[in-house]
């Protein structure tokens, strides 16, 4: 007998214990491949059916005609901003009923393009133009300021009849029972909503894509974003589609599409646009306020809009909650009497938060409009915010101190946005290894940007989300203190580190919103004014990369001449008046009249 057939058969009875676990692994592993490939089969199946039946329905049919406007009238039309629109309907120049149909054309090509809108009421709104136009005739008055204007509305906010999807399955086919609190407002200005728009997935992204409506596009540039989450709203308005529309804004969803496509938006302080009737990708969380505000055209039609919306008795009925402010008129003609109203203001710029540094053009815009207010005679001081790199981590905490455990639940059974699964599948993973990420990527490649996020984003306990709470309230306080200190009235900054990013780019940079989120942490009103666009030398800019984010950014400035650019205007809480007449004075002073290619 051969001496070693007894050692080999003691080793394999020492070792099959061992034998034993690692075959019942690689069982498990096994079964658990089979069942995750069932699993994406089942919700692949799901979504193709729920997409197959909500694209079937009559509210999402955007082919069907509703009548004919003559191309010259209604280009005419579509040009105009909503206040001169008003104004014409309410002379009698104009129809309501010529001015919804030229829109409603609008909207249908700016959609068949750019994939902005989600469903509509085109049949409905046109009904109420009829009323608007006899109401005129009868009364020899109009209904309201906003008498027959057609407006926009953002996926996640309650439109009566119709779906808030906020871009999963799970929402589909539960049509809202009644408005939104701001929706009551603008209907009682005789605003008529007629379209809905399309968001990112859960609202949480500043790309505009989900499975069940897919991706919209940029209309200066279709192989890139209008933004998010409210970028259908900015695509449409940007290609004439909508004189103005309504949407959200929790770490710049408003103001990073307004400055992706040309056009004006405001972020009030909070709750003083009612939030009531809309749906959040992140209900219960607090933190961080979210903020309702009007996306235009124009800084007239910002100060018309908020001066319907802000302090409404419509709100303060339907939302006692809200705050009763009063925002009074500081644009044009209709300008009332406030206490800036007039005199040369103090205001401080910086053009680097020192987390994400900016593409040269946007820099450029902060310069740009430093030179116009300071030709104006304004003051304009250097002045970055204090301490403002830690602020940021607080407020990338705050929004995931549960580890996106809701968002998670939340999209359970559901197909995930891809510019969403990168951050998903980082809060999947257990603590232990997202902190032995971090170390390799501060160790080994000198990340430190990324590493402190990494490991900043872990689900926090309840002392540790509070002892944040008091971190923003504390930074708030000294940063109104040093405000204070330097005698500001307004702050400019630049909007985004980048022009309008390539489709899809966002997932690998997901938290390159830092210019707009600040202003989210600390409450404060910010407005966005388009003032530039990128030149062809500032598309060709080398970026120095400090870490995978940065090479992604580079990546995306190729390419992006011509694209429009915004600058920020910032005051303190509850100024939103001065923050409009600022955003006013650069709109004049250095005019943007440029529009996207081929609309």
């Amino acid at each position: 007998m051969n001496p070693l057939i007894p050692v080999i058969g003691t080793l394999s009875l020492v070792y099959l214990p061992l034998w034993i676990v690692l075959l019942s692994l690689l069982l498990l592993l096994a079964v658990r491949i089979f069942l995750n490939r069932r699993y994406a089969q089942s919700v692949a199946a799901k979504l193709a059916y729920v997409k197959q039946a909500v694209a079937k329905q009559p509210q999402c049919d955007f082919t069907r005609s509703y009548g004919d406007v003559d191309p010259s009238v209604a280009r005419s039309i579509v040009l105009l901003d909503a206040s001169t629109l008003a104004a014409q309907i309410a002379a009698r120049s104009l129809s309501s009923r010529t001015v919804m149909l030229a829109y409603i054309s609008h909207a249908q090509k700016a959609h068949k393009a750019l994939n902005c809108l989600t469903c509509h009421r085109f049949e409905e709104a046109l009904k109420e133009a009829d009323e608007c136009d006899r109401y005129l005739e009868e009364h020899g008055r109009t209904k309201g300021p906003l008498h027959g204007v057609p407006f926009s509305v953002k996926d996640g906010i309650n439109l009566r009849g119709l779906d808030s999807t906020i871009g999963i399955m799970k929402y589909c086919f539960k049509p809202a029972v009644d408005d939104a609190v701001s929706v009551k407002v603008l209907r009682n200005a005789g605003a008529i909503p007629f379209t809905k728009t399309n968001v990112h997935q859960l609202v949480m992204g500043y790309e505009c894509s989900n499975p069940v409506y897919g991706t919209c596009k940029n209309p200066w540039d279709p192989t890139r974003t209008p933004g998010g989450s409210s970028g259908g709203d900015a695509a449409l308005i940007a290609a004439h589609g909508a004189p103005f529309g309504i949407g959200t804004d929790i770490g710049g969803s408003l103001r990073m599409p307004a400055h992706f496509t040309g056009l004006f938006t405001l972020k009030p302080t909070g709750n003083q646009i009612s939030m009531k009737g809309c749906v959040t990708g992140v209900p219960g969380q607090e933190g961080i306020v979210s903020n309702l505000a009007p996306i235009c055209r124009s800084a007239q039609d910002l100060d018309l809009i908020l001066s319907i919306m802000i302090g409404s008795e419509v709100q303060r009925s339907h939302d006692p909650a809200s705050i009763p402010s009063v925002y009074r008129r500081v644009v044009g003609d209709a300008a009332e009497n406030v206490s800036h109203r007039g005199r040369k203001l103090r205001i401080g710029y910086y053009e680097d938060d020192g987390f994400f540094s900016p593409n040269p053009a946007c820099a450029r815009a902060v310069r740009e409009a430093v030179a116009a207010l300071e030709k104006d005679g304004h003051e304009v001081v250097k002045f970055t915010p204090p301490t403002l790199v830690d602020a940021l981590h607080t407020y990338y905490a705050l929004m995931v101190a549960d580890g996106s455990a809701v968002q998670l639940q939340m999209l359970e059974g559901e197909e995930i946005d891809d510019t969403l699964k990168t951050l998903l599948r980082n809060r999947r993973m257990p603590p232990i290894a997202v902190r032995a990420v971090a170390a390799v990527y501060e160790k080994v490649f000198g990340w430190k940007r990324m590493s402190r996020v990494f490991t900043g984003c872990l689900p926090k306990t309840v002392a540790e989300t509070w002892a944040l709470q008091a971190a923003k309230k504390n930074y708030r306080a000294l940063l109104l203190e040093t405000w204070a200190l330097e005698g500001l009235d307004a702050l400019l900054c630049p909007v985004h580190s980048l022009p309008a990013i390539t489709l899809g780019s966002s997932q690998k940079m997901l938290v390159n919103v830092s210019y707009t989120a600040l202003f989210n942490l600390v409450d404060f009103p910010a407005a966005v004014v388009p003032i530039t666009q990128v030149t062809e030398a500032e598309a060709q800019h080398k970026r120095e990369c400090a870490d995978m984010w940065d090479k992604v950014a580079a990546s995306t400035e190729a390419g992006s001449a011509g694209l429009p650019v915004g600058v920020q205007v910032v005051t303190r809480p509850f100024e939103e008046e001065k923050c409009v007449s600022v955003a006013d004075q650069i709109a004049r002073l250095s005019p943007f009249h440029a529009s996207p290619p081929d609309w």
